[in-house]
């Protein structure tokens, strides 16, 4: 079994994922969302021989409104750019501008349990947001 893997600090997070927002995220925002950190562990499953992990992520708006829905994606990748995993943000998140919120979930691609943390690159894209004031922005518009 694999040790757990400790959260990273944010700022170690988001250096290297500027030089692959873009790509990662084509048409779509980059920076009104960021992950802060995420935790990683590998969970043993009953149907699965394979098992299983449990990815725990902080998500920062770092816009300056608050949100109420969000049409977006979580994209890890490697530093060679390559796809490790990539999963929808919770589309009924409801966070306030400077304020962070947590998503979590279990996923069947355990390739984040051996690649080393500081050969990931987080980013977010986000092709769509409503508002608090209910004002609807949609990416490419």
């Amino acid at each position: 079994m694999r040790p757990p893997k400790v959260p990273s600090l944010s700022f170690i997070l988001l250096l290297p994922a500027m030089a692959f927002a873009q790509d990662a995220c084509r048409n779509g925002l980059s920076d009104v969302f960021t992950v802060e950190s995420y935790e990683v562990t590998e969970e043993e499953s009953s149907f699965s021989t394979n098992g299983y992990m449990r990815l725990d992520m902080v998500l920062l708006n770092s816009g300056e409104r608050g949100v109420r829905m969000i049409d977006g994606s979580i994209v890890f990748q490697d530093v060679l750019g390559r796809d490790i995993l990539r999963i929808g943000i919770d589309p009924d998140i409801r966070v306030e501008a400077g304020e962070t919120t947590q998503q979590d979930g279990i996923y069947s691609n355990l390739r984040l349990l051996d690649v080393e943390r500081e050969d990931v690159v987080v980013t977010t894209c986000i092709r769509g947001l409503v508002y608090s004031d209910g004002e609807v922005f949609r990416a490419g518009n």
